[in-house]
């Protein structure tokens, strides 16, 4: 019985796989860069000679992030995205069920705002009319890149090829303000927006602090010509956790982008994990801190003319009792009296020696 029971299932995974692979279903069209604004424009169309069922598919993007799949079709299935999905360049499309990779794309890069898409053909994808929910035109001779490269031919035009890096410690303490070192490589002769950001479970967690205006930004926000010129370019940019986030320590993500200024196609993009951590004083700054707090209250309440006390003893006003000042000045009335007795005594000392004579 077990043995059956195994061998039906065995037969089922079987007869699924084949139903896939002859199914033909694969990524048929992308539209990268649509005429007009990107945000809520782009689309994904599949394609399969056969019913499929979407449950547990999904698509995911070169920067890791995924879209849910459902519903079932047969022929061509757009899958609208919402919001700026898809770069405009260095851009790739992956299709999953669960974690087995069914298929993907090359890279693309598409700098032209109109209603060209990358399309799959048997000889590579081509960047054409879009065809949106029909077949493919493969026949138009256009912009082919080749199936089993990830590089784009050396007759079309190539976007620079800048690549970005990120300087920080790790663990990076983010008590306070903290800076973390931008470089960028292959500058063409040209300005350059950047955008760095800390993020944990997809949620902003950092700010940012533009120079040019002198104030500080959410981490979604761009600092425009943040570089300018051509060569290789290297700028500390100063961040700190959002108000929101301020004692958090753990794992995060640190990414960034770079693109050309005033464009949206995304030159280079990097993403790394790490271990957030917050300073934690020890007692003698504890210490310290508590006394300068304490010393700038009192000095905020007391009014100028009261003198505060501080550890150098001679400058200190001390407060004493008529008792302790005869204490003090005892020594000298006694000196003085027994001046004043002698003086007494030689005087009388003199006058019987006269009387005498």
């Amino acid at each position: 019985m077990f043995l059956q029971t195994r061998n039906c299932w065995c037969l089922a995974i079987i007869l699924l796989v084949c139903i896939n692979l002859t199914s033909g279903l694969r990524i048929n069209e992308v539209e990268l860069n649509p005429q007009g604004e990107d945000s809520g424009n782009e689309w994904v169309e599949l394609y399969s000679s056969e019913q499929i069922d979407l449950s547990n598919y999904f698509l995911k993007n070169y920067d890791n992030q995924t879209i849910t799949l459902s519903g079932s079709f047969n022929g061509f299935f757009i899958a609208n995205l919402q919001g700026q999905w898809l770069d405009n360049s260095n851009e790739k499309v992956l299709l999953l069920l669960n974690s087995s990779l069914i298929d993907e794309t090359n890279l693309f890069s598409d700098s032209s705002n109109d209603n060209r898409t990358w399309q799959y053909c048997s000889s590579g994808w081509k960047l054409v009319a879009s065809t949106r929910g029909l077949e493919n035109s493969c026949q138009t001779q256009d912009i082919t890149i080749n199936q089993t490269s990830n590089n784009q031919d050396v007759s079309i035009p190539q976007i620079p090829s800048i690549d970005i890096i990120l300087i920080f410690d790790n663990p990076l303490e983010c008590t306070g303000e903290f800076e973390v070192g931008f470089k960028a490589f292959n500058l063409q002769d040209r300005s350059y927006d950047v955008k760095l950001w800390l993020e944990k479970d997809d949620n902003v967690i950092s700010e940012i602090f533009d120079d040019n205006d002198e104030v500080w930004y959410s981490g979604n926000y761009y600092i425009n010509k943040a570089f300018s010129g051509e060569g290789n370019k290297t700028q500390d940019i100063k961040m700190r956790l959002k108000k929101d986030y301020a004692n958090f320590s753990g794992e995060a993500w640190i990414k960034a982008r770079i693109k050309e200024n005033n464009k949206d196609a995304i030159l280079d993009y990097r993403e790394e994990t790490i271990e957030i951590s917050q300073k934690i004083p020890t007692i003698i700054d504890a210490t310290v801190q508590n006394l300068n707090t304490e010393q700038s209250t009192t000095s905020e309440n007391l009014s100028s003319d009261v003198i505060i006390l501080t550890k150098d003893i001679k400058s200190q006003k001390v407060w004493k009792s008529k008792l302790e000042y005869i204490k003090e000045y005892s020594i000298y009335g006694f000196t003085l009296f027994c001046i004043l007795a002698l003086i007494i005594i030689v005087i009388k000392y003199k006058s019987k020696k006269r009387f005498k004579k």
